[in-house]
């Protein structure tokens, strides 16, 4: 009587899958050591720099607004180095409560609520001014809170926690 290993064994589908994973095994294993090899004297690329952004936001008029009327954000964004950043944007985030009226910024590219920086030196600053209207969601006096924030980079910020600012905006209803 046959075991069922030599039963199994003696199956043609059976010996021929073992055949090709073990040629595929072997496959595997001499493209592994060729990426191994290879790979201890590939460099790797140089590292885009290290750059600590930090943003604040401030009113540049009131923080108190009424319905129709505007209000004017400053949002800075400071490079504290110790590199130069690149391709930053950064912006507000309006609540519902707000429409964007217009941005212009100091240096690079206004956009909608904010501004794209090509290239940002370390000590240097970049100001967004934002204005916005308010717009009747409630005939209630409210406070609120809206965000700017640095959206993305392609420097690396080892410091997370200065990359967003709030500021607090009390709608008085309407006029």
């Amino acid at each position: 009587m046959r075991s069922m290993a030599n039963l199994a064994w003696s199956s043609k589908p059976l010996k021929e899958a073992f055949q090709n994973n073990w040629r595929m095994a072997g496959f595997a294993f001499a493209l592994l050591a060729v990426v191994v090899l290879v790979g201890r004297s590939v460099q790797p690329a140089a590292a885009q720099g290290t750059a600590d952004l930090e943003i604040t936001k401030e009113f540049a008029n009131r923080n108190t607004v009424r319905v129709g009327e505007n209000i004017t954000y400053l949002i800075t964004l400071t490079n504290l180095g110790p590199d130069t950043a690149t391709d930053v944007v950064f912006g507000e985030a309006l609540p519902d409560e707000l429409n964007p009226v217009s941005a212009t910024c100091s240096q690079g590219t206004s956009l909608v609520t904010g501004c794209y920086v090509e290239s940002l030196p370390s000590g240097d600053s970049v100001t967004a001014t934002v204005v916005v209207q308010a717009i009747p969601n409630s005939k209630k006096e409210r406070r609120f809170f809206n965000y700017a924030q640095i959206i993305s980079s392609d420097t690396y910020d080892p410091n997370m926690s200065n990359n967003n600012a709030k500021a607090e905006t009390k709608f008085i209803g309407p006029t």
